[in-house]
């Protein structure tokens, strides 16, 4: 059980790489902070994605697991529409979408980690 628990969690690579690629061609372009946005977006999809696909090759997968998959990419997706928007849209977006993504994103982390 540990083994397959550790080879689940060898996807987490994903979120810090794409901070950091994200940085990097944030400041590149002079727009760091949106830049590691869109990284953390890529970078929750990406680790969902491979987590789920992982685990698509195993006979019996719990399906709550499956359920945190998919909410990592959902969550990925709204780094990337967020990051995308304070792009284009910055005086629209900032004040109240950036307040509401991050308390939920606090929310999550915190639930996720006590049902653990």
């Amino acid at each position: 059980m540990v083994l397959a628990e550790h080879r689940h969690n060898r996807y987490g690579f994903f979120i810090p790489g794409g901070i950091l690629i994200g940085l990097g061609t944030g400041m590149i372009f002079g727009r760091a902070d949106i830049g590691v946005l869109i990284g953390l977006g890529a970078g929750f999809i990406f680790s969902g994605v491979f987590r789920e696909w992982g685990r698509k090759n195993e006979e019996n997968y719990p399906v709550s697991s499956a359920t945190s998959s998919y909410l990592m990419m959902l969550i990925g997706v709204l780094f990337l529409i967020y990051g995308m928007g304070l792009l284009w849209f910055p005086a629209m977006i900032y004040p109240y979408l950036s307040a509401i993504l991050v308390i939920f994103l606090g929310f999550w982390l915190v639930i996720n980690g006590l049902r653990r």
